[in-house]
Order: C-alpha cells, then structure tokens, then sequence
C-alpha cells in the first residue's frame, strides 16, 4: 500500500461541507442575495416570496438540473469528461446547503415571536423528560412538549418544546383548590411535586420568556442549543390554571421518558435497599433527594445513572472539570463508545443465543451467513440504548453510524472506511442539522477519523521475523499492539480539538484512558445496565450487588480524584488563531499517518505553537476591561500587560452552590479566562457579601491562583467562607512600580505588573478608625424613594468603591453603594474631580436607590453600563435611574442586552468599544437593540432589529 496515495473523498463529505457553511452564516441569505451571489438579474431581482422559498428555490433548481443531467447522461452511457468530477461535489455541497438552510428557516420562525415575551399562554402537553427536583427553593423542572393551544393565538408552537418550572408552594395552591372540589383533602407539596411524572399530560397557564442567553467570550452558547434541540422559550406557571389532564400520554416518547424515570426509580429503591446505613428510608418518588443517600456513594450513584439513564445531574460541573482534566469524562456520559460497545454486546449474545438454541444452521442456510442477524442483533441494542439513553443527539448519531456500517457491510461490496464515516456524517447531519456547532460531534469523528487513519498500518506486509514474533504470542502481543495504536492515534487527534473547544489539553489522556476503557466500558458499564435490568423485575434482587457496585465505582472515582489533584495532569492554553489550528490539525495527520516517510520528531514540532501560544493580553500601555455577562450579578475584568483583576465574581445559585461549580466563577467567567491563558490573579476584590457578587469566589480561588482578595465585608460573612478576605478601605492605592507622581504614604502600594499609566484607587468604605459622616448628609438627597432600602441593606453601603485610571481615562465600580453612602463617598472628594468620568458602572444593577442625581452630577460620566439578568424580576434597570440618566445624556450600555461588554483603552488614551452579540453573530443570534434611557416604555422592554441595520 502506498501511504500517500490520494483518497478520493466520498460525496457525502462535500454534503456536510454544505452544512456548516451555513452555519457561520449571521443571517440566512434571501432569494435577492443569492441572485446577485450568482449574477443572476433581470426580473427574478424584484420577486417576492415567501422566506422559506426565498432559501429554497436557487439550490433546489440547480440540484433538480443537475441530477437530471446526470441521470441522463448515465442512460445514454455519455459522461461529462473531466468536468463531470467535479458534478456530484458540487451539487452534494448545495443539496447540503440547502438542507441546511431549509431546517435554519423552520426553527427560526418557531421561536417566541419577541411582542409575545412576557405574555400568558395556555397551553396542553406532555413531560418530555425526567423531571428535575429541587429543594431550595422546592421547585419542578422539565421540558413540556406542545400537543396544543387551548387558545387562539398567532404563535403556537405545536410539536416543540417549552422549558417549564414550577414551584411547589404555587403549584399546590393550584392543586389544592381543585382537590377541595373533589376530596377534600388538598395533597402536600411534596406530593404535588411528585405528581409531575414522565409522559404526564398537563394543561398549563404559562407565561413565556425567552431563550435568552448569556454571551461571553469563549462561552456556550444556549440559543444555538435552544435551536438544536427545538426548545422555543421558557414558561412559568401562576398559582392558577395547572391541572393535570392524563397520567401518560398516547406518544411514544412519552412511554419512553416513563421507562426511564421508572428505572432511575427502581435503581435507587434497589441501592437504598442494600445500603446498611439508609436500608429501608426510601421515600417514594424523589430520586433527587440526595439526603435519601449515603453522602459517601451518592457520587457513585449517580455515575450509575448517568451510564444507564443518561441523565448526568447527580454530578455538579466541579466533578465533571475533574473528569475532564484526567480526560475521562466521555466514560462517565453515555457517548459513543458507550452506544457501540452495548451494540457489540448485543450482536455477541444475541448470536451466541442463536447457536445455543440450535437455530444458526438454519439461518446460514437462509442468508448464506450470520452476519444478517448479527448486524440486527447489533442495530437493535445500539437503537434500545439510545432510547434508554433518551434519545438524545449524541446517541442519535453513534446509533445513526452502526445503522449504516452494519448496512453497507451487507451489501456484498468491501467499502472504503472514508465512504463508510461519510455516509454516517450524512445520516447525522438529516438527524442533527446543528451537530457541526457541537463539540461532541467533532471529538467523537475525529477519534473514529484517527483510529480508520491508523488502521491502515494493519494492512502493511509482515516479513518472516515480524510473523515468527507474532506466533510467539498470537493473541496478547496484537491485541496490545492495536490497542495502543488506536489510542494513541485518538489521543493525538483530540490535542487540537481540545485547546478549540476547552482551551486546555490533558496530558495523562492516554494513560488514564488505558486503564479507564477497559474498567468502566467492560466492568462497571454493563454491570450497571444488568443491574438496572434486574431491579426493574426485583428491587432486593438487585439490592446487594449494586450497593457493592457503587462502592467499588466510588473507589474508582477516588483514584481518578487523586489524579485530578496533580497540577501537571492538564494545562491550559489561550486560544489560538484559525490558522494555527489548521496547522495543528494538518500535523496530527501527519502523525497518524500509517508508514509516513517524514521524521514524525519533525512534524510534532508543528504542534508547539498550539500547545504554547501566548496569552491574549494587552499591549504594553494599554489597558482592556471586560464586563461579564453573568446575569443579576456582577463580574469585571481589568487587564494590563502584566497585571489581572477581577472585581466581583458574579452571582451563585445558593450557598451550597459556590463549591459545587453552579455559580458564574466556573461559568463563564473561569473559561475566559483561560481562553485567555490566565492561569493567576493578582488581585481579586469582592465589593461587598451579596451572593450575586460573592458567588464565583471559591471556584475561581480552587482553579487559580489569586494574590489577594479584599472585600468591603468581614470574613465572618457566609458567602465569604473559605476565603482569606482582607478589608478594603478608602486611602488604599495600587500604583506602578515607576510612578513618581504620587508621594510614599500610608496606603499607597506599589505592584510590580501595574504599569506606570495605571492607578487603582479605593474610595470607600471608611478606614474602622475614621468618623462617619454620613449621618448629616440625608437633606443633600432629594427623592426620599432613594433611601427606601438603606436602613436594612448595611452589606450594600459596605461596598468597595474602586476608580481606575489609565492614559487619561478613568472608570468607576461602585459595587451596591446606595445613594446615602454615594453621597458619603463624595465629601472626602475634591469639591470638582479632576476630569469628567469616561465610564460608571451603575450602582445596584440600576436600582432607584442608587446613582443619585448628586453622583451623577459630580462625576458627569460619559457612558454609563448597568450589568443585569434578562428580564429579571427586579425590574433592573430601574425607571427612576434611567430618566436620571436622560436627564444628563449619559448614554447607556446594558450587558443583558449586548452581552459582555469589552472596551479597550488605547496608549493613546482612545476607547474603543466591543459587544459580544455583535463580535460573534450567528442567524440564530437574537440582536436586540438597547432602548434608550429616554424612552417612556419599561426598562425591560426593547425592540429586535436586524444585524444590518
């Protein structure tokens, strides 16, 4: 075999080229646009027609002629000479682009329509899924998929899914009142909750938001998953209008999500029942009460669960970023390996049945062969664990690659491996036209890319000393051989695709691997699925051996914990460009290449610029401050060549949930960072004790290293726990270690990355020693509404006020500073600043009691950003501070509109200013244009525009 010898690519290849090239699109292109992309004009410029058939009818008419042209070509025995190569490419390509196309017009027109945001709908359907349960507060969450609109209404969303949560005290109100009509006896909440079952039907008063997402640098994406995985909007159930309608609905998937919520059911009955310590406490129908298990084995339970049922909630994102670090965690999720293993095991046993029962002979003589029924028995359990898996995309698509290996294998005809992966692209690509957006989709073609790449070195010639060797150990030496091929061909291919997707590359993969498969994919793996299939039939059956299951699957997470401690395991990269990628990715080619003639020592040379590209940092004398999108919080970002702040770290869930991943510090803001290729803080200042401030600090205090934290509340607060907090007060100055300007005095110190153009200067809260003042300063504050929250919120009036000044600019963070403390911090000011203020970040998120007439009037900003959550409750920006800011002409900036908000600061002083929606636009983007402070609708309201205007 020649090693480069050219491969011709399969047509399906050019099919999904079509496809993600819509997807970079930021707007799906219209009939006039693709006239004038082909230079077709004349009367066809001025037609006017639907949308979907403005997408549709270029690509169609060129497939149908040229499929025709070529049918008759082929019956005629004529060809097109050597352009008649290029023919099926080309029209692949557009029949890909087209479908593409067709599938992004069809979920954009099925969103929520933007004037019905904030509306009521009364809508009739069915859990589609298990349902989530949480305790604090008691809550319900799961997707209903739409069966009908009770009422009339312009949007309905038939046939997709909304996001639903309710809570339990409103949602046994509702039940309560129509139990009283019937019984008399209204149920508990923890009944209510539990009635909310897999495949139920309800009928449901929803009042719709929608999708939203949070943008940031480097972030995920929820509108391109909301759009890939059809959900529509979000809804929220009032106390009136839930009743429940049927137990399970007449769809099949209904049944399906019943299975499954029944098996998780029987999985933890059967562990409660085994377990020595909790024998005998299961309480019904709350598989997610965690209390109902032993602290030591709930992690193992649910790796159990997420192997059987697919459903990975048991386990926080900290346990998750453990698993990816040791380059595992595709083991512990239903994945691909998972899908094809359990079809192997299918087509082995279900053969294995056959001859035992004596039945082969009959089917050979039938089909010639066994491989008829072995590729049924193979198709049957690659489609049964998809369903218990929930059907989900990432099943769909290993399930969609069996299917048409087992086929194609049937046909008689040996097909090359690259028409065999590209035929499988093809079916997931029909299935999932979004799956190119997806990291799972590359990692899992790129692993089964490397090892059909790799297995090619199988089919070189063996000299007579290589055979000799090989009949030493016929079986061990090869098994081993190819084993450790294959892996290190996979490792190899995922280096590039890992620094792409998680900015971090796991350098014990391969080892942890080695060890890994084998364990989980051929022990733990089936064991669990038995186990499962066993406690479905009899809970104390199954009792005692899953409890030792569990015990010895808590062993194996424990080594890989161990592992996940040692600091050199991963490292983290700043995200290079697209061309450094595609050089990387061209050299992990080269690696695998079976009988490559280039020195491969050479060619991994080519790697290291990916592996050690520098950080994503400013230039020197220059300044970029980033504010986070992190919703009803607050994180930003301040960075110099040499020098890193973060100043508050956005908000968490509950308390627990600052350790457990579920806050903004380890997401968003800890893979920006490290897209960025910080690794360390040097300071971190944390405004004042509210968890919307506080939330993120322990997660990003585990995953970096920070030089200080200072914060203006005590340690002794709750949310501060874990930290080593020093207090911040006015007369505290950072400056650079060459700026003369300022004379030595108490408070003023010198950082060595600070550059000399850059200043950090606290201004409040008071020293413990100073006097406050603040009592004789209430008549300067004019509206009384300003005060209203001042007397009961003493964490807000200790916020750190922070001004930063670089080349001439300045900006301030005042934390949650209320007026009355606003006006506090002004006395110990010059009676006239030096310069007017460049940027303010408002007070509160935009609170009334904050960003007092007084505070605008002396600092006089320019620009002015509030950092709030979609929509929130609150009313964030509120009107009283908008008109304050109408009134003055400070323009507006809001990050639950645009994102996150990036500006950069010039060695020339200029500001230049960046939003994330618009950096990366996508057609499934929802641009909305900010409202302006002046005008008389809500602060919540806003209009959508298109990315051309």
């Amino acid at each position: 075999m020649n090693p480069l010898a050219p491969v011709s690519l399969h047509p399906g290849w050019f099919f999904m080229a079509g496809c993600p090239f819509v997807q970079q699109l930021a707007e799906i292109p219209t009939l006039k646009q693709l006239f004038a992309t082909l230079g077709i004009a004349g009367p066809l410029w001025q037609a006017s027609f639907d949308p979907l058939w403005q997408i549709a009818v270029v690509p169609l008419s060129l497939c149908l002629l040229g499929f025709g042209l070529v049918g008759l070509a082929r019956a005629f025995g004529t060809g097109f000479g050597q352009a008649g190569a290029l023919t099926w490419p080309i029209l692949s390509f557009l029949a890909g682009f087209l479908w593409e196309s067709l599938q992004a017009d069809a979920a954009l027109k099925n969103r929520l329509p933007l004037p019905l945001e904030g509306e009521r709908l009364v809508l009739r359907g069915f859990v589609d899924g298990l349902v989530r349960h949480e305790q604090f507060p008691p809550s319900a969450s799961f997707p209903l998929r739409v069966q009908a609109c009770v009422q009339a209404t312009s949007w309905c969303p038939v046939g997709s899914t909304v996001l639903v949560k309710i809570n339990a005290s409103k949602f046994s109100a509702a039940v309560s009142t129509r139990a009283s009509h019937n019984n008399g006896a209204p149920p508990a909440s923890a009944s209510a909750i539990a009635s909310i079952r897999a495949g139920s039907v309800w009928h449901m008063d929803l009042r719709l938001k929608a999708l939203h997402a949070q943008r940031n640098p480097g972030g995920s994406d929820l509108e391109r998953l909301a759009i890939q995985s059809d959900w529509v909007a979000r809804g929220a159930a009032p106390e009136s209008h839930i009743e429940k309608l049927e137990d399970i609905a007449m769809h099949p998937l209904a049944w399906v999500h019943r299975a499954r919520e029944q098996l998780r059911l029987s999985l933890m009955a059967s562990f409660l029942a085994g377990d020595p310590d909790r024998s005998g406490r299961f309480s019904g129908r709350d598989p997610d009460n965690q209390s109902a298990t032993s602290p030591h084995l709930a992690r193992a339970m649910a790796v159990i669960e997420a192997l059987v049922i697919g459903s990975g909630e048991g386990l926080d994102p900290e346990q998750w970023d453990a698993f990816n670090r040791t380059g595992v965690g595709h083991l512990l999720s239903i994945s691909g390996s998972h899908v094809t293993m359990f079809a192997g095991f299918s087509a082995f046993f279900g053969v294995g049945l056959l001859r035992l029962v004596g039945a082969s002979n009959l089917l050979s003589m039938r089909w010639h062969t066994m491989a008829v029924p072995r590729v049924l028995f193979a198709s049957f359990g690659a489609f049964a664990y998809t369903l218990i898996a929930g059907f989900g995309l990432p099943a769909q698509r290993t399930c969609a690659m069996v299917l048409v290996t087992g086929l194609m294998s049937l046909s008689g005809r040996r097909h090359a491996p690259q028409a065999v992966l590209s035929c499988a692209g093809v079916i997931v690509y029909l299935i999932d036209p979004w799956a190119v957006v997806s990291a799972g989709f590359w990692l899992s073609f790129a692993a089964v890319a490397a090892l059909v790449l790799s297995g090619q070195a199988m089919e070189r010639p063996i000299n007579p000393e290589q055979q000799r060797s090989l009949v030493a150990w016929p079986s061990i030496k090869s098994s081993l051989h190819e084993a450790f091929r294959g892996q290190w061909a996979a490792s190899v291919a995922m280096i590039p695709l890992s620094v792409l997707f998680f900015a971090q590359i796991s350098w014990v993969a391969p080892f942890a691997n080695a060890l890994a498969i084998p364990w989980i994919g051929f022990v733990i793996t089936p064991a669990s699925l038995l186990l499962a299939f066993v406690a479905s039939i009899s809970s104390s059956l199954a009792a005692l051996p899953l409890y030792y299951l569990s015990v010895i699957t808590e062993k194996s997470l424990t080594l890989l914990d161990g592992m996940a401690q040692w600091t050199w395991i991963s490292s983290h990269s700043a995200l290079p460009p697209e061309g450094i990628i595609a050089i990387a990715v061209i050299a992990c080619v080269m690696l695998i290449w079976p009988l490559a003639p280039w020195p491969r020592w050479a060619v991994a040379l080519l790697l290291l610029p990916l592996m050690f590209w520098p950080d994503d940092r400013p230039a020197e004398g220059e300044l970029r401050i980033l504010f986070f999108d992190v919703g009803q919080g607050s994180a930003v970002l301040v960075q110099s060549p040499k020098f890193s702040l973060l100043y508050d770290s956005g908000p968490a869930w509950s308390l627990d949930a600052r350790s457990d991943g579920r806050n903004a510090g380890f997401q968003p803001i800890l893979p920006v960072l490290r897209s960025r290729g910080i690794e360390s803080l040097d300071l971190m200042v944390l405004s004042h004790a509210d968890l919307d401030h506080t939330g993120g600090a322990l997660s990003l205090q585990r995953h970096l290293r920070i030089g200080q934290i200072l914060s203006g509340s005590p340690n002794t607060e709750p949310s501060l726990g874990g930290l080593d907090v020093k207090p911040c007060h006015r007369g505290v100055e950072i400056i650079g270690p060459n700026d003369q300007s300022r004379p030595a005095r108490d408070g003023v110190e010198q950082d060595r990355g600070l550059s000399r153009e850059t200043r950090l200067r606290f201004l409040h809260p008071s020293p413990p020693s100073a006097p406050q003042a603040e009592s004789g300063l209430q008549p300067v504050i004019e509206a009384p509404t300003l005060l209203r929250k001042v007397s009961r919120n003493n964490r807000n009036a200790h916020s750190c006020v922070l001004l930063i000044e670089h080349q001439g600019r300045s900006l301030l963070l005042p934390g949650d500073l209320p007026a009355l403390q606003e006006a506090s911090v002004l006395l110990h000011e010059p009676a006239e600043p030096g310069r007017a203020l460049d940027v303010l970040l408002l007070g509160h998120h935009g609170a009334a009691n904050s960003s007092a007439a007084i505070w605008l009037d002396y600092w006089k900003p320019a620009a002015a950003i509030v950092q709030s959550g979609y929509q929130n409750r609150y009313g964030h920006p509120q009107r009283e501070t908008l008109n304050r800011l109408c009134e003055r002409t400070i323009s507006l900036r809001r990050t639950d509109l645009e994102g996150a908000i990036e500006i950069h600061i010039g060695v020339d002083g200029e500001i230049r200013w960046q939003n994330e929606r618009n950096r990366v636009k996508r057609y499934w983007t929802r641009l909305i244009q900010p409202s302006s402070a002046c005008q008389r609708e809500p602060a919540n309201q806003s209009k959508e525009f298109n990315s051309n205007d």
